[in-house]
């Protein structure tokens, strides 16, 4: 149908506020997968002279303390650099559950999106929430993330993530 309104069919949630990132990790908020299948973390980032910006992935077993582990997995990803208009593919060999963009999109502005499966975490123990953790160095780097989950319930604004 073209007349529903993204906010009607994507469930969406601030995973991290805007803000300057150094040193130690900064913990960005959880999303539950029970109610969506699949989740995808935008990270939005300004350009910076940083030589580290690292994106951390965990799973966890509650909305807020319980257990958490990491989310090591093989998707791949996908980043816009700059003024690019499309989207370039990163291929992931390795289960991995930190990334170091810098490596990928250096000190540019841009955008990343990495996406995440219910199947992806550990069901086995309960695991049912990610959430997004990122780090910088003594050089300053504004980043954000926003949580876009593809929810089975309509209208998604409805949804609690």
């Amino acid at each position: 149908m073209f007349n529903q309104l993204l906010a009607e069919e994507k469930g969406l949630k601030l995973g991290l506020a805007p803000q300057s990132v150094t040193g130690s990790y900064v913990a960005g908020s959880r999303i539950s997968l029970k109610d969506s299948h699949k989740v995808a973390v935008v990270i939005a980032m300004a350009a910076s002279a940083s030589a580290v910006l690292n994106v951390k992935l965990e799973q966890h077993d509650a909305a807020s303390g319980g257990n958490t582990q990491a989310l090591a997995i093989t998707n791949h990803y996908f980043h816009k650099v700059g003024s690019a208009t499309e989207f370039t593919k990163v291929e992931v060999a390795v289960a991995e559950d930190i990334y170091d963009l810098v490596a990928t999109v250096g000190n540019n502005t841009a955008l990343v999106v990495f996406e995440i499966n219910e199947s992806d975490l550990d069901v086995a123990d309960n695991f049912s929430h990610i959430s997004v953790s990122v780090q910088g160095d003594a050089t300053a780097r504004i980043v954000s993330a926003v949580y876009v989950a593809d929810v089975d319930q309509k209208p998604a604004y409805s949804v609690d993530l």
